[in-house]
């Protein structure tokens, strides 16, 4: 019975726990234009708190009496029910040239009493159960995995039963009925336990318990920063191609807990086989796909793939050198450090240190060195010598190839796969072999390291240009193409501005914007002398569209790109087009909506393509604050390019709600500097949009809608990306 209790409990608080990071964190995008890194800085708080909660159980386990400590717990529980129910809080601080200080005030003061009590269950409850005398209380460590199973089965909810069913007063609603509920669990348990406590049974057969070391602490704190760091890591990877939202968030975080329960729930047959593929199969997977650059499932998958086996690794191990159960609060304290050390260096330190996504392969050098070793048997010590000095000469020569690319033996090994990266697989296959015949340890992270640093060579040598820099916004970089003769703007691996050298295209609106051409004619005369507005300004492209006296308004969050855009090193558009232009630094959706209603004919809406989808751009209340922005008869206009996801049906059930007329058209291009494209045109005006279909072919119907529309409180993302083909499949890096 007690045990049934104190597992039910464990498993509710660990649920609710895990519901509402993805929950709350959605709620804040709106506020910081949909960056993949609110998503990391958010876990960093979470991280924080679960150090908080940490330290307070493992301060109480140490300093107070159990009676005493379940009579603090149990005030502290009843003042965080003030708090209830949850909503969230908005400080009034500038959201975008503030956003870490921002997103840290806004969980902090919504969410971050009744979260650090959630956080402190795990430690607490099973330090209390191992004093309750019950038979299993020297190894309460089984409820750990309960604890994970309760978070695990949070993180599934949430995309697939919470998100698409509720909206999020909702789901608000309902978390914090489940924390009354919560409340009263861990009453029972402590009237449960009452006045009956025991001392903590030592374990049969076991050896008297020693004082922790300095050096066990650090590991154990390695041991949970390498994996939170990757998780971290990972999730930049994948939503920064994708779209920066709970589901995707959520996957790399349900992995990480699927690994702590298989490590304290009896897992130790998958830990030896993940310890065994580690070195190298996984690390040069991983290698590959970042050194590839491209992005579709099997890279996604890999990703994930390469991201279990490195945190089962390292939780394996973690789970193998736990101490006893008297020292158990020590050990989750540590846990809880290292979790929150790697959400530093990715939410915090990596934006300030580094200007491209480097944390990711540095972690991979951490966990080679962390690497614990597996002997493999009958081979000679020798042997490795020669194994490993022939990789080096094999590394060495793929640095110098360049040189000797004519030579005949080179073509042949690199002919039909991909050219200059051909001989990356006859690297790797080389590297898997000697990988194989590792016996030390110290051997075995040196590879590793070795691996780790040239699949970084690789990926410097493949993005290095003009420009690269980072901040909380993702990575940007100004690259000079030589096949075109251009300079091309890059965020994350998503084209979002081109301009030609050649003077004579120099000024042309080229890349997705020839495209706009037809939407700007269709404009009504009375109105298209009026400003214009931009939501995602680029490079400033459709200020060539603007006629001498005519004003464009751009709304764009991140700095960098203002700062490239108006560097005449880079780009010119800004400066040697036509008209006056002035930008507004901060989320798109919060800036238009400052403006005067009606004071546009056109507005222009470029935020959508395939990195970071900002969901609050595409929702019903977003789209009628554009409305409200345009003249009667006015035009608003969609790039949906993308990658990954189908928008037409959201945006055609948003429109057909609004009452406004909608249609869509596929453009193509021959031209090297112009992409394929497809853009999205509403109005209330029927006869202009009527007019620009007699006037240009193709322009359709959208024959589909969504049977909800996208709200501020609602959007279901999974939707979104089965409704797409091109999810599945390789794509240019522009986004075609």
């Amino acid at each position: 019975m007690i045990l049934g209790l104190f597992t039910l409990t464990i498993t509710i608080s660990a649920f609710l726990l895990f519901l509402i990071q993805p929950m709350i964190a959605k709620l804040i995008m709106p506020h910081l234009g949909g960056a993949p890194t609110v998503w990391n800085t958010a876990m960093l708080f979470f991280q924080a708190c679960l150090l908080l909660g940490y330290a307070y159980a493992h301060a109480g386990a140490k300093w107070l009496s159990i009676g005493n400590h379940m009579r603090m717990h149990g005030v502290l529980l009843a003042l965080s029910l003030l708090c209830m129910p949850l909503a969230l809080v908005v400080p009034d601080l500038d959201a975008a040239h503030q956003p870490i200080v921002w997103t840290l005030s806004a969980l902090a003061f919504s969410v971050g009493f009744p979260f650090l009590m959630l956080s402190s269950s795990a430690p607490l409850l099973q330090h209390w159960f191992a004093h309750s005398g019950h038979r299993l209380a020297a190894n309460p460590y089984p409820l750990y995995a309960a604890s994970n199973v309760g978070s695990f089965a949070a993180l599934l909810s949430f995309p697939l039963l919470v998100e698409p069913l509720l909206f999020s007063g909702q789901q608000m609603l309902g978390w914090s009925w489940g924390y009354g509920c919560y409340i009263v669990l861990v009453v029972c348990c402590m009237l449960r336990i009452g006045r009956h406590t025991q001392p903590i049974p030592a374990a049969p057969q076991a050896a008297p318990v020693q004082p922790l070391r300095a050096t066990q602490w650090l590991y154990w704190i390695a041991l949970a920063a390498v994996p939170s760091s990757l998780m971290l890591g990972v999730t930049s990877y994948i939503s920064t191609d994708i779209a920066a939202v709970p589901l995707l968030w959520i996957m790399p975080l349900a992995l990480y807990l699927l690994t702590f329960i298989f490590a304290f729930g009896g897992g130790k047959s998958l830990y030896h086989a993940c310890q065994r593929v580690y070195l190298p199969t996984v690390l040069l997977l991983l290698l590959l796909v970042m050194s590839r650059g491209s992005f579709n499932l099997g890279v996604f998958l890999a990703h994930l793939f390469g991201f279990f086996v490195i945190a089962m690794m390292c939780h394996g191990r973690m789970n193998e050198c736990k101490p006893h159960a008297s020292q158990l609060t020590q050990f989750y304290l540590c846990m809880a450090i290292g979790g929150v050390l790697g959400g530093l260096l990715n939410g915090l330190l990596a934006p300030v240190l580094f200007n491209d996504i480097y944390e990711y392969p540095l972690m991979l050098i951490a966990a080679a060195i962390l690497y614990p070793c597996y002997k493999w048997r009958g081979l000679h010590r020798r042997s490795l010598l020669w194994l490993n000095g022939f990789v080096l000469c094999l590394l060495v020569f793929y640095g110098l190839h360049d040189q000797i690319t004519h030579s005949e033996w080179h073509q042949a090994i690199t002919n039909g796969v991909e050219g200059k990266r051909g001989l990356d697989w006859f690297i790797y296959l080389a590297l898997i072999a000697t990988g194989a015949t590792l016996l030390r340890h110290s051997l075995v992270a040196f590879t590793g390291i070795l691996v780790v640093i040239y699949g970084m060579h690789l990926h410097i040598e493949r993005v290095d240009g003009l420009m690269r820099e980072r901040n909380f916004f993702g990575v940007s970089q100004v690259v000079y193409e030589e096949d075109t003769n251009a300079n091309a703007y890059y965020h994350g691996t998503t084209i979002h501005g081109v301009q030609s050298r050649d003077e004579a295209m120099r000024l042309a609106p080229i890349s997705y914007y020839g495209a706009l051409k037809e939407v700007y004619a269709s404009v009504p005369d009375t109105l298209n002398q009026l400003p214009i507005a931009v939501v995602g300004m680029g490079m400033g492209t459709v200020q060539c569209y603007a006629k001498p006296d005519q004003h464009v308004d751009y709304f764009e969050i991140d700095p960098i790109v203002l700062r490239i855009a108006e560097d005449r090193d880079y780009f010119t558009y800004l400066s040697d087009c036509p008209g006056e232009y002035k930008v507004y630094l901060g989320d798109g959706r919060v800036e238009i909506a400052k403006m005067d209603n009606q004071r546009y004919g056109l507005i222009v809406l470029d935020a959508y393509s395939s990195d970071s989808l900002p969901v609050h751009l595409i929702t019903q209340e977003a789209v009628a604050i554009y409305k409200a922005k345009l003249q009667p008869g006015g035009l608003l206009a969609f790039n949906i390019t993308n990658r990954h996801m189908n928008l037409r049906p959201i945006l055609s059930a948003i429109a057909q709600d609004l009452g406004l007329q909608v249609y869509v058209k596929d453009f193509s291009s021959e031209h090297p500097l112009s992409y394929n494209s497809t853009w999205v045109v509403m109005s209330e005006n029927s006869d202009a949009l009527d007019a620009m279909r007699s006037h240009y072919d193709e322009w359709l119907t959208i024959g589909q809608r969504t049977k909800r529309s996208w709200r501020d409180d609602y959007s279901n993302i999974l939707h979104a990306l089965t409704l797409t083909q091109g999810w599945y499949l390789p794509q240019p890096a522009q986004g075609q």
